[in-house]
């Protein structure tokens, strides 16, 4: 995954995560692994929680 659809994969990841999806449901829909899931999280404006939960800051 490259360019235009990996940045329009990490929008639609944290909108879904935002939402309170879990990073495991993420990953079984989108066929992809948790790390790879999480990675996309963390590229797209800060840290998922490492166990689930709420969406952290970076700042």
């Amino acid at each position: 995954m490259a360019g235009a659809e990996h940045e329009t994969r990490k929008v639609e990841l944290k909108r879904r995560y935002l939402d309170g999806e879990s990073m495991r449901s993420l990953s079984i829909s989108t066929g992809r692994s948790c790390g790879f899931v999480h990675r996309l999280l963390e590229e797209a404006g800060g840290a998922a929680a490492a166990g689930g939960g709420a969406w952290t800051s970076s700042a």
